[in-house]
């Protein structure tokens, strides 16, 4: 607590020199020069019965570290977290430009409430449930021309029995792109946002110059919502371009709103015409709506087209003419149509990562 105080109110950051700035894009996008270690066959072995940070416990810690030069192993790296088993290794050659690794972590079944009540204030009570992550990854260099060529593994994360409240501010989880917001914003259906989420589960697949979104999925009692597809590896990683389509499937009682086919649902749930994609690149993905779909759906919901009232930007594609009436009418034949107003962005960048952010 006392290294994570605020700073003492009314102080001024000191003001630095100018100077040319280095291209940072550039920097960014190189590999870590080699390291060679001051160490040969030095070992490091640590033993901690319990220790404590506000509501987080961490027993039976046992680690050991190898150092060899370049050559630097953690093996075994294992402890019990809240109750949870939780164990790593790392092999890692820092004496190669990029460096070479191979990690992997197996977690299971981490209670979240203790890490969000400690990490994430004004998350106090809103969060719940258990967390099983594995993760086995290869690879050498960090730069997207490397890993495009050695990057190899896969990595899971699943979320049961939870409840986790959505607010406005934060209305995504983990790192799965679905803007729950947005998605109950567009139906016009605020239950979304009022139910709390229940589950998520995320399956990526690493290899062949691509990162492979198997699945990315949340669950709620009032819907579900999955991006998944193939991320192909740009030179400089951040700007891997995305085409995720995310697929939404409502409770049947939800459904009914927008005039929905409920004899179609599967588990209660029934799936929508896929009216968003997640475009735009790694580094700053961008949502785009398919105003098409959108106004077929809020069409049906106010009882067809013909004599319905539909205000907004939907009202204004359906006034547009025959040809978006036509196309709305191959979409109540269960066609979707995509937008083709597409374009690749480039993003600055990435921002330092914060792992507690995944939380917020």
């Amino acid at each position: 607590d006392l290294f994570a105080g605020k700073s003492k109110s009314g102080t001024t950051p000191a003001a630095t020199t100018a100077s040319t700035p280095a291209p940072a894009a550039e920097a960014a996008n190189q590999e870590p020069a080699p390291v060679i270690l001051p160490f040969h066959n030095f070992t490091a072995s640590a033993a901690i019965g319990k220790f404590y940070l506000h509501e987080v416990e961490i027993t039976n810690l046992l680690a050991n570290l190898t150092l060899n030069g370049g050559q630097v192993t953690v093996k075994p790296l294992q402890l019990t977290l809240n109750g949870a088993p939780v164990s790593a290794t790392a092999d890692l050659n820092l004496g190669v430009p990029g460096w070479i690794y191979a990690v992997s972590l197996d977690a299971g079944g981490i209670p979240i409430a203790p890490l969000a009540n400690s990490f994430v204030p004004d998350a106090n009570g809103k969060y719940s449930g258990l967390i099983y992550v594995g993760a086995q990854v290869k690879g050498q260099g960090v730069t997207g021309t490397n890993l495009r060529q050695s990057l190899s593994g896969q990595v899971s994360l699943i979320l049961t029995n939870a409840s986790v409240q959505l607010v406005a501010s934060h209305t995504k989880i983990f790192f799965i792109p679905i803007n729950v917001q947005l998605i109950a914003t567009l139906l016009n259906i605020p239950e979304i946002m009022q139910s709390p989420l229940t589950g998520a589960e995320v399956q990526v697949g690493l290899g062949s110059g691509q990162i492979d979104v198997q699945r990315a999925e949340v669950v709620s009692p009032a819907f579900l919502g999955n991006v998944h597809g193939v991320i192909p590896i740009a030179d400089v990683l951040t700007n891997s371009p995305l085409n995720l389509p995310l697929e939404v499937s409502l409770t049947n009682s939800l459904a009914t709103k927008l005039a929905l086919d409920t004899t179609q649902s599967v588990n209660g749930y029934t799936p929508l015409p896929v009216f968003m994609t997640v475009l735009g690149t790694l580094g700053n993905p961008q949502p785009k709506k398919d105003v098409l779909v959108l106004a077929t759906l809020t069409a049906r919901a106010a009882g067809g087209l013909v004599g319905g009232t539909v205000g907004g930007e939907v009202g204004n594609v359906i006034k547009t003419g025959s040809g978006v009436l036509s196309g709305l009418g191959s979409l109540l034949g269960g066609h979707s149509t995509t937008s083709t107003n597409q374009s690749t962005t480039t993003n600055a960048p990435a921002r330092s990562f914060n792992p507690f952010n995944l939380l917020r």
